[in-house]
């Protein structure tokens, strides 16, 4: 993943907020 990437997630279930919590950490982190 680079800047400028566009991500696009289809999440279902209990867990979607972590896994948006974790993409944003992931993402803070590439930049």
């Amino acid at each position: 993943i680079k800047q400028g990437d566009t991500v696009v997630l289809d999440v279902e279930g209990d867990n979607a907020e972590a896994v948006a919590d974790d993409l944003a950490k992931i993402l803070i982190s590439a930049e």
